[in-house]
């Protein structure tokens, strides 16, 4: 999704420290986001296309929701 941003922040880093770690932990916090995203949009997908799921999806839906939350 953002790999264009994310490769862009980790390589305008040369002038400053502070700025390096601040686009450094952007670019980590960006890539962190899009892989929660990529396993609910999985899940729903799953939901969306009758797939057989077992009992506990509910479970699964809690758990991805929370993730999203950072809770």
């Amino acid at each position: 999704m953002s790999n264009d941003l994310v490769k862009r922040l980790r390589s305008s880093t040369q002038f400053y420290h502070a700025d390096c770690e601040l686009k450094m932990a952007c670019a980590y916090r960006i890539e962190e986001l899009e892989a929660k995203l990529a396993k609910a949009v999985d899940f729903i997908e799953d939901l969306l296309s009758g797939r057989d799921r077992d009992d506990d999806w509910r479970i699964e839906a809690n758990a991805i929701l929370a993730a999203l939350k950072g809770q």
